[in-house]
């Protein structure tokens, strides 16, 4: 899960890289910031669809969370 920059997950699973078995499902909201998330405002609505995506998985399951490097640098 992540913003714009989870899409290299993609790539991943293209290329069959070693991490390739662990990749279930993918969940990308372009936009999202951690700051973003706890706002009543925010446009990309990326803690709804984080949620709800993750109702959807397994509960067993390892998820990766992954924000760009202004938002985790400065932000978190």
């Amino acid at each position: 899960m992540g913003d714009s920059h989870a899409s290299v997950f993609h790539w991943i699973k293209k290329h069959d890289m070693l991490l390739n078995y662990c990749i279930q499902r993918i969940v990308i909201v372009p936009g999202a910031t951690a700051q973003g998330m706890v706002n009543p405002n925010t446009k990309t609505n990326a803690l709804r669809i984080f949620h709800e995506s993750l109702n959807e998985f397994p509960h067993n399951l390892t998820v990766t969370l992954l924000l760009g490097e202004v938002d985790t640098g400065f932000v978190v």
